[in-house]
């Protein structure tokens, strides 16, 4: 089925969907982690705002505490002080003398606390240094008593009394102001409490809030972008599923963001598929060979119109068919066969059959199939070879005549020169002879011509009859040499041997026709006292026969025609060295009866090396004889 790309609108007759705000998914991205992330810091620093005013009120409550405690105390050291003292003025107690030492000396004390405490509070500062200097003016009137007491025994009751009392008076006026300066503290310690609170449950409500909200921006976010995004990726889904099912796309969902530039791609791709699928129809359409499948039963599910012009049936009236119908009945065995193993093993396969077409007539085709388990289908190219079929008869029909109607005459003729060159049949004048010469010298090269023919084309029939066995290297060698020995000795020529002690899974008779069309070749190009060399080794499981020369070389781009039929390196070799050209084509054949391989490496100048390769050891061959 032809594979179709067509937009059309969707449900709401839209023709584009555009993404939200034009943003690339990048930039939705980022905005979606920016927007809430700028919102957390937001609140992070408003609450750190709070936290910080929060431990300042602590820091207040705290220090308010201590100012209390320190000023409550400050009273308790001036009552027992002014205690002692009085004890000691009037009862002359030596330890009421040194409780007031004591008194006084952490009354000093307690004083620079309180003020250090009050440091960062100028207001409060002024107060307590004003309480101070009171409190270092009634020390000293207190000191002068406790002097006076002891050191001025004779001061008179009257005066010790005097500054006992004005001592108390000041005592009195400090106290009540130490206890104003701690009743307004204790008043600060009503409200801060509250305040506290309050903060702290400001930012328990900031916390709160704070999650909510951004939970709120990046549902809302997430909602805005992500509905358009989710839309738009639906309909690539639903493209896509389409495309599967050959059905008509949705148009393009437009924007410039990545969803819309994958679905242009997507769109283009589509495109491009449905035109390679417009020219693979085009080209089955058209084809000159039958191409089809068939179901696992080789029932036609689809065939294209070449069966018209090749079977003579109408492509839509096979459908449903089956193969067998068309086949001969004497290939249908074969041909059910062929089915089952090309489902089985699961491979491509080839094979011939003859398929009868519409006129009776007999259609010679060569089948390549494929076997799919997806699609549960064999996929075959059906290829009329009976034009090919008619060729080879031909051929062969000629191949019997030149063997039977031609050779023999014309060893008839040749025989008749024969005789003629030895005066048998009455004596020739000089241009008689030299005619006949010539006439002997075409026919024999017209026989060679012959026997070289059939023999390319028993070989490439596979009707020469072949003889395996394990021979030796040495012996092909020296047999091959002796063959070609005298022409080598009239060349001046030398044949140097090398090899010795390999053997070969192969026809010894047919190496040595081989390396005799070789070696002649290898002579026919040397120079005078040239050498052409004979090496033989293993490598791996083959053996490699080199046959090496000091020719002229063959040029790089002839070096793989060489071994065509008549083929000759220049087209003046055949009148001047003679030669049927297909010596290497038969060396060829046979080397390919052993499964082998041959070639040539050369350069211009500097001679040729012509090689093949046959298996070392015995191995199963299809066509040996």
């Amino acid at each position: 089925m032809l594979l179709r790309v067509k937009v059309v609108p969707n449900e709401a007759g839209e023709n584009t969907m555009k993404a939200p705000f034009g943003l690339k998914l990048w930039h939705k991205g980022f905005i979606l982690i920016a927007v809430p992330l700028f919102f957390e810091l937001l609140l992070l620093s408003f609450l750190m705002i709070l936290l910080i005013d929060m431990e300042k009120k602590a820091d207040r409550l705290d220090r308010s505490k201590t100012v209390v405690q320190d000023a409550s105390q400050l009273i308790s050291l001036y009552v027992d002080a002014a205690n002692s003292l009085t004890g000691y003025a009037f009862k002359k107690d030596p330890k009421m003398g040194d409780q007031y030492d004591r008194d006084i000396l952490q009354l000093t004390d307690s004083t620079r606390e309180l003020i250090k405490v009050m440091a960062d509070d100028p207001a409060q500062l002024l107060t307590v240094e004003r309480l101070a200097v009171e409190g270092d003016r009634l020390i000293e009137i207190t000191d002068a008593v406790k002097y006076s007491v002891d050191i001025k025994q004779s001061e008179s009751l009257y005066d010790t009394q005097s500054r006992v009392m004005e001592a108390h008076a000041l005592l009195d006026r400090l106290i009540e102001q130490l206890r104003k300066f701690v009743h307004e503290e204790q008043l600060k310690q009503l409200g801060d409490p509250d305040k506290l609170a309050k903060s702290r449950m400001l930012v328990n409500l900031a916390i709160a809030a704070g999650v909510v909200v951004s939970i709120l921006i990046a549902l809302t976010l997430a909602i805005i972008f992500n509905s358009g995004t989710a839309t738009r990726l639906k309909r690539l889904m639903d493209n896509t599923a389409r495309l599967a099912e050959q059905q008509p796309l949705y148009p393009e969902i437009g924007g410039s963001d990545e969803l819309a530039h994958l679905d242009t791609v997507f769109h283009q791709m589509a495109e491009t598929l449905a035109e390679a699928s417009r020219k693979e129809r085009a080209v089955v359409d058209n084809a000159q060979d039958v191409i089809c499948s068939l179901d696992a039963a080789g029932t036609f599910l689809k065939v294209n119109p070449a069966s018209l012009k090749v079977w003579g049936y109408d492509s839509k009236r096979l459908i449903g068919k089956p193969l067998m119908m068309l086949v001969s009945k004497d290939d249908a065995e074969a041909t059910i066969a062929w089915l089952e193993s090309v489902k089985r093993e699961n491979t491509g396969s080839s094979f011939e059959n003859r398929i009868v077409h519409k006129d009776r007539s007999l259609i010679y085709t060569l089948w390549s199939a494929y076997w799919s388990a997806t699609d549960e289908a064999i996929f075959c190219v059906a290829h009329n070879i009976t034009a090919r079929k008619q060729l080879e008869q031909h051929k062969q029909e000629f191949v019997a005549m030149v063997s039977h109607d031609l050779r023999s005459p014309i060893g008839a003729i040749h025989n008749f020169l024969l005789l003629l060159a030895t005066g048998n049949v009455g004596s020739l004048n000089e241009m008689g002879n030299k005619l006949s010469k010539a006439a002997e010298r075409s026919c024999k090269r017209l026989i060679a011509l012959i026997n070289d023919l059939l023999d390319l084309e028993r070989l490439e029939a596979g009707e020469m009859p072949m003889e395996f066995a394990m021979v030796s290297v040495r012996d092909v060698f020296e047999r091959s040499v002796d063959s070609v020995g005298p022409t080598a000795d009239s060349e001046e020529v030398i044949l140097e041997i090398d090899g010795t002690g390999v053997e070969a899974y192969a026809d010894g008779d047919r190496l040595v026709q081989v390396l005799v069309n070789l070696i002649s070749n290898a002579i026919k190009y040397s120079p005078k006292g040239g050498k052409v060399s004979l090496t033989a080794e293993c490598i791996d499981d083959q053996v490699e026969v080199r046959v090496t020369d000091q020719g002229r070389g063959i040029p790089a781009h002839l070096l793989d025609s060489v071994f065509e039929r008549f083929q000759q390196v220049e087209m003046a070799d055949a009148k001047k060295k003679g030669g049927t050209g297909l010596g290497l084509a038969i060396c060829r054949a046979i080397v390919d009866q052993h499964q082998g391989t041959i070639g040539v490496s050369s350069e211009e100048g500097k001679g040729s090396t012509f090689w093949f390769r046959i298996p070392k050891a015995k191995d199963n061959r299809s066509n040996q004889v």
